[in-house]
């Protein structure tokens, strides 16, 4: 499940900004926002407001849906200000929380992936692999793992001491409906792949995988059309972006991390009274 997304053979010649725009991602027209440093309560704050008006039909009505294709993912439904979690540690270099229909995102990918990949059904093929190959971990990843997805998203860093080219590390954590039925799936789903390994932090299950340098599957990599001009030969397996990660269920969140140690000391700090939330 993992090793596409991270090594492989380079691909040559995707221009991400004309994929962008071809999945309806020109419908953004502006983006603004402010910022302060060392307001009372924290020492750098930033609001952002992006435009992106509804698209219409060519006799100006508007469309049943805002977007078209892949840019209907851009649904982040106005709520209640959002606070911070009572788990999230102060110890923070970045902290970034935001509602996101995650669900309705994960469908609405499908055509940006299928682009991304240079054909159609790829989308569909790799769930149904995922989900009846033998060989693989047979879970059905949209009915076991992604509908018990919420609607708040959240992005930590920091950077671990002392500091080095390596140090920074990155955390995406999901809000999840049902915490039990999503472990039970990444317990099934990591159990069978042999980059992932168990980790006990208490009796906190947390998987790492560590990502072998040979023998990786190819995949997709996207340089953002910014090459040089010319004809390019692929080039060798490249490093994967992420050489390792970790992956846990805590906090009613699907908390993937770049290091397992980031995960680790988030676990650490939640006993201690000093928190974001």
């Amino acid at each position: 499940m993992n090793r596409a997304a991270n090594g492989g053979r380079k691909k040559r010649g995707t221009d991400m900004l004309k994929v962008l725009e071809h999945q309806g991602f020109d419908a953004i027209q502006g983006v603004g926002g402010w910022v302060w440093f060392k307001t009372d309560s924290h020492e750098v704050l930033h609001r952002s407001f992006v435009y992106a008006p509804p698209i219409a039909l060519d006799n100006g009505q508007a469309v049943r849906e805002r977007y078209r294709l892949a840019a209907r993912m851009m649904q982040f439904p106005n709520q209640q200000p959002l606070t911070a979690q009572n788990w999230i540690p102060r110890e923070l270099g970045t902290y970034v929380t935001f509602n996101w229909k995650m669900i309705d995102a994960f469908h609405y990918s499908e055509t940006l992936v299928d682009e991304l990949a240079g054909a159609e059904g790829v989308f569909a093929d790799v769930l149904d692999g995922i989900k009846n190959d033998p060989t693989g971990p047979q879970v059905d990843l949209l009915n076991d793992l992604v509908a018990h997805f919420g609607e708040r998203a959240t992005v930590l860093g920091d950077a671990k001491l002392p500091v080095t080219p390596k140090s920074e590390r990155l955390m995406f954590a999901i809000e999840l409906t049902n915490a039990q039925a999503a472990q039970r799936t990444i317990d099934k789903a990591m159990s069978t792949d042999p980059n992932a390994k168990k980790r006990m932090f208490g009796n906190q299950v947390i998987w790492e995988i560590v990502n072998e340098e040979a023998s990786e599957v190819p995949a997709l990599q996207i340089d953002g059309g910014f090459g040089g001009f010319g004809d390019e030969p692929e080039e060798d397996e490249e490093k994967p972006v992420l050489p390792n990660s970790a992956v846990t269920v805590a906090h009613g969140h699907l908390l993937i991390s770049s290091h397992v140690d980031f995960i680790v000391d988030l676990l650490k700090q939640v006993a201690a009274p000093d928190s974001l939330g």
